[in-house]
Order: structure tokens, then sequence, then C-alpha cells
């Protein structure tokens, strides 16, 4: 004899009952509300970004922001992006946004210079390939923001 499932009901066999092959409906799950509702609830607070980085071996190279730069280069390192070409501090985060969102652009361009997950497990998708374009566009990037900015560390 075949083990019965504890939800399958079956009802009781007779001329006026009707087997149904509907389910019954499931409530809905209210989903996590993503802002913070009026009242104040208590939310993780994201630290401030404060840095922008430029890191490489002789292969790739990724770019990143960051609101501890010592500790997310020193992961880096660990992935072997020993090189660190630029690095960006910013109290306001503008010259920063400004600086990733060109390189976005840039990247999203050149879709066979991405490099995989497989390469690079962490931050992949802000690395490219590093050739003498990339190479150039960062450096572009880098003057410009030199020009509004305090420069490189």
């Amino acid at each position: 004899m075949a083990k019965r499932q504890p939800w399958v009901h079956f009802p009781p066999a007779g001329p006026d009952i009707v087997a149904s092959t509907s389910k019954k409906p499931r409530k809905k799950r209210r989903k996590a509300a993503t802002a913070t509702p009026v009242g104040g609830a208590r939310r993780k607070q994201l630290k401030p970004i404060r840095a922008l980085y430029v890191v490489t071996d002789r292969r790739v190279v990724k770019v990143g922001i960051t609101s501890d730069p010592d500790q997310r280069l020193r992961k880096h390192l660990r992935q072997g992006l020993w090189k660190v070409v630029y690095v960006l501090h910013s109290d306001d985060g503008e010259a920063i946004r400004e600086f990733e969102r060109a390189w976005k652009r840039f990247a999203y361009g050149q879709p066979h210079l991405k490099v995989t997950r497989e390469e690079l497990p962490d931050g992949h998708t802000e690395a490219l390939l590093l050739t003498d374009g990339v190479r150039a566009f960062i450096d572009k990037l880098v003057g410009k923001s030199q020009r509004g900015s305090d420069g490189p560390a």
C-alpha cells in the first residue's frame, strides 16, 4: 500500500460530494520595505563612500569604490591585484561617483574585454582585461580627476 502524504486530504465518498482539484489559495507574504518607514525603523547604516581605487595585475584592471580603502585593497592583494594605480579620496563623494559612472559607461561598451567570475571572483563586474585602450581611458579619467581634486594618494 502506498504511503499517504500528510497534506493530501481525501473527502469521504458519497453522491453529494464532488472531488475538487483546486488548491486552497495561499496568503501572499508581504515583502520587507526597502525604504525606511516613517517613525525611524532601525536599519543598518551604510558607510559613506570615501575612496575610489584602480588596481591591476599584468592582465586585469579593476575600478571600485569603498568606504574603507585599506581593507578593500588588502582583499584585492589576496586576489592577485597587487598594483595600486590610483586612489581618489573625497569627502562628498561626487568626484568618486563621476569617475565610477564614466568607467561603467566605458566598460559596458567593451563586452569582449569583460573579466569572468572564474578569473576574478570578487569584483569581476567592474574589471576589464588590460589593453592599451583601457590604459589610455584610465589615464584620461585620472588626469580629469587630478585637475578637479587633490590628486593621487
